[in-house]
C-alpha cells in the first residue's frame, strides 16, 4: 500500500518513471495488490496487467466472523479490512462500485457486530451531493475536503463533478491517507483526487504556495474532521482568500459528536446563509446533522456577532470529551445507545440557543 501511495504522489508531480519503479518495488517484494494493478495498467497498458487485475466484483464478501473481532478492534484494523473487502468485491476503475462496497462493509459487516464505519454514506451522501450540485461547479472548478479518512466522500464528490473538476482532500492521519490513496487508485480517480497529508491548520496557509497545488479559489468545501476545528478552518480559508465569493461550505457531524461553536458562527456570525439538515447517521441508529452554508460575497467574515451562549461553550467541551472517548474508533468505545442519547441532548441544547435542523426532504423538494 505504501508503494502505491508513493506512486500516486510521484505521478501527481510528473515523475512517471519513478512511479513505475515504486510499483515495481511492490511487485518485487510481494506487496502487489489490486490498486497496484490498476496503476500499472494505467502506466504500462496490457504489460502491467498480465497477472490480472483483482477485484472483479464477484468475490465473496468477508464477514466480521472471518476477520475476527480482535483484528477489527486493533489500530487501523477495520480500515485495512475495508480495503481488503473493496479489493475483493468492487470493480477496479469504477468509483460507484467502490463506494457501494464501502457502504456494504459498513452496513453488512461492521454494524452487525455494533461497530461503526465513520463514512458519510446513505442519506448523508445524498444530502451532501445535493448541496454540491447546487454550487454549480464547472469543469475548471475545485472542491476541498478536510478529513479524507478512507476516501469514500472524496470518491463521491469527484464522481458528482463535471469532467476536469478537481478534489483536494486533507488528511491528518498518514495511515488513513495511504489507505485512501490506494482506494482512490483502485477506483481509477487518482488524476481527479489529490490527498494531502497534514493537519488543516498547517496545510491551509500553504496551499497558495504549493507546487502543483489545487485550483483556487475553492467552489465547495466539505468539512468532515474534528468538529471543534471547523470554525478555525473556515476563518483560515477566508483569511487566505481561498473561497469563491459564493462558495458553499458543507459540514458533517455537526450534531454528533457536534460542532456547536461552528454552527453559532455560521448561523449568527453574519456573511453566510445557512441551512441545517437532520439525517440518519450512516449504519448507526442515531440522528446527525449536515450544515450547508453559502457565502454572501467576498467579505463574509465575522461582523461583530455576539459571543456564543455559555451553554454552547460547555457543549463544545462536552463534544470534545466524547470525541476523545471514542478516539479513532467511535463504534468500539462508545456504544450506539450512548451516541443516540448524546445526539438527543445536543439537539435539545442547540435548540435553546436558537439552532435548529430541518428534515433533509425539505432540500429535495426545493
Amino acid at each position: 500500500a505504501a508503494e502505491n501511495a508513493a506512486a500516486v504522489r510521484l505521478l501527481r508531480f510528473g515523475h512517471r518513471d519513478l512511479a513505475v519503479a515504486a510499483l515495481g518495488t511492490a511487485v518485487a517484494i510481494g506487496a502487489r495488490n489490486s490498486a497496484t494493478d490498476v496503476l500499472l495498467c494505467r502506466l504500462l497498458g496490457s504489460e502491467g496487467s498480465r497477472s490480472g487485475v483483482g477485484g472483479s466484483g464477484t468475490s465473496s464478501p468477508v464477514t466480521a466472523l472471518q476477520i475476527g473481532m480482535g483484528a477489527l478492534r486493533a489500530p487501523y484494523g477495520r480500515e485495512l479490512a475495508l480495503l481488503h473487502h473493496v479489493f475483493c468485491t468492487a470493480q477496479p476503475g469504477n468509483p460507484e462500485s467502490v463506494c457501494q462496497a464501502i457502504e456494504h462493509f459498513g452496513t453488512e459487516v461492521l454494524s452487525k457486530v455494533n461497530l461503526w464505519l465513520k463514512v458519510a454514506g446513505g442519506l448523508k451522501a445524498e444530502a451532501i451531493l445535493q448541496a454540491v450540485s447546487e454550487a454549480n461547479v464547472t469543469s475548471s472548478g475545485s472542491v476541498l475536503e478536510v478529513g479524507t479518512y478512507c476516501g469514500y466522500s472524496s470518491l463521491r464528490l469527484a464522481a458528482s463533478l463535471p469532467p476536469g473538476a478537481q478534489v483536494t482532500s486533507i488528511e491528518a492521519d498518514p495511515v488513513h491517507a495511504i489507505i485512501a490513496r490506494n482506494m482512490i487508485a483502485f477506483a481509477g480517480m487518482s488524476d481527479t483526487i489529490d490527498v494531502i497529508i497534514g493537519h488543516s491548520r498547517e496545510v491551509l496557509p500553504l496551499l497558495t504556495t504549493r507546487s502543483r497545488g489545487p485550483r483556487l479559489p475553492f467552489d465547495v468545501v466539505f468539512l468532515d474532521a474534528r468538529g471543534s476545528g471547523y470554525e478555525g478552518d473556515v476563518e483560515e480559508l477566508e483569511k487566505q482568500n481561498l473561497l469563491r465569493p459564493d462558495a458553499v461550505v458543507i459540514a458533517d457531524n455537526v450534531l454528533k459528536p457536534g460542532a456547536p461553536l461552528f454552527l453559532w458562527r455560521m448561523v449568527a456570525g453574519g456573511g453566510w446563509t445557512t441551512r441545517i439538515f437532520s439525517v440518519p447517521e450512516f449504519a448507526m441508529p442515531a440522528e446527525d446533522w449536515v450544515s450547508v452554508s453559502i457565502r454572501q460575497g467576498p467579505t463574509s467574515r465575522r461582523t461583530g456577532a455576539s459571543a456564543p451562549p455559555s451553554d454552547l461553550l460547555a457543549l463544545h467541551k462536552q463534544a470534545d470529551r466524547i470525541r476523545a472517548q471514542a478516539g479513532t474508533d467511535p463504534g468500539s468505545s462508545v456504544p450506539f445507545s450512548e451516541w443516540t442519547a448524546f445526539a438527543s441532548e445536543m439537539r435539545e441544547r442547540l435548540g435553546h440557543a436558537g439552532i435548529f435542523a430541518e428534515l433533509f426532504e425539505c432540500l429535495q423538494k426545493k
